[in-house]
């Protein structure tokens, strides 16, 4: 336990070195300042390593492959080209491999299960994350690939995935599931801004550098926001009450937000959400929506 304190509070002090850096530099160069603060924040330092069994695993699906602002996104597929397609998009610091307990169960459903490695995580190209790029990619995937009876996105992915099916030209799908996710991108930020201890001014600067990406107002990357065009067949939104990672007052406000959503609050399963009995939740839901398209 001491190690692991001592381990956090080294970067804490990183961190906050960063933030006093980045502060000074907003007097003078806030653009540049915004710029570099969003750098920091969009890169994983401690993403999931493949290891071999996942990557044996990752090897049982088809290659797919799709650009996405001149980066190579790795994608993976399982299950018959002819069945109804699922889509996973995973969080952050992880990979496709996490779905390695949804994917069988998925696939002796009838399903065919298709999974890409974000920009900079799993085997895809890139050095850096976060909500407009991840969002283009999964666009790119939807458009290229769908469409999808259902689309599931675990954490970070989870916001993407509401995005992503916000904004693509796709028919929207028949089960939306959305699991550990965070509500709002500017609430995400603005603790990232606590962290560091960055002044209002360098917070501001890193908001403008985010929202020229694609001219858009940090507040429209929000699942809250997002909602009102978010009009699949069915939704499941999961959180747990023990979430430590994203607060489960998250999962409780996008539930509240859109339309015909069915929300479980489990209790003991983390911000992970991999037990069996989340994969079972997750499945039968998809299962049942299939099932409900089809007129049995």
């Amino acid at each position: 336990m001491k190690k692991t304190n001592n381990a956090q509070d080294k970067r804490l002090a990183k961190a906050r070195r960063i933030g006093r850096q980045l502060n000074l530099l907003s007097l003078f160069a806030p653009k540049l300042a915004g710029k570099l603060a969003v750098q920091v924040f969009a890169t994983p330092f401690n993403k999931a390593e493949i290891r071999e069994a996942d990557s044996e695993f990752l090897d049982t699906g088809r290659s797919l492959q799709i650009q996405v602002n001149g980066l190579s996104i790795q994608g993976y597929a399982w299950g018959p080209e002819s069945a109804p397609a699922v889509l996973l998009a995973h969080g952050w610091e992880s990979h496709s491999a996490r779905w390695k307990y949804y994917i069988p169960q998925l696939m002796d459903s009838g399903f065919q299960v298709i999974s890409f490695d974000a920009p900079g995580h799993g085997r895809s190209g890139g050095k850096q994350l976060h909500l407009p790029l991840y969002t283009a990619t999964l666009v790119k995937a939807i458009e290229t690939y769908g469409p999808f009876h259902a689309v599931v996105g675990h954490s970070f992915g989870g916001t993407a995935v509401a995005m992503a099916v916000a904004e693509s030209r796709q028919p929207q799908p028949e089960a939306l599931v959305i699991m550990g996710s965070f509500a709002e991108a500017e609430k995400v930020l603005r603790n990232f801004s606590k962290l560091l201890q960055l002044r209002e001014g360098t917070t501001q600067a890193m908001f403008s550098h985010i929202e020229a990406l694609r001219n858009l107002p940090i507040s429209h990357y929000s699942v809250l926001a997002q909602a009102p065009k978010l009009q699949p067949g069915s939704v499941l939104v999961i959180h747990d009450k023990q979430d430590k990672v994203v607060s489960v007052d998250n999962g409780r406000r996008i539930a509240q937000a859109i339309a015909n959503t069915r929300y479980i609050e489990t209790d003991g399963y983390g911000h992970r959400l991999q037990d069996a009995a989340v994969v079972d939740m997750v499945v039968d839901f998809i299962q049942r929506t299939l099932s409900a398209h089809a007129g049995y």
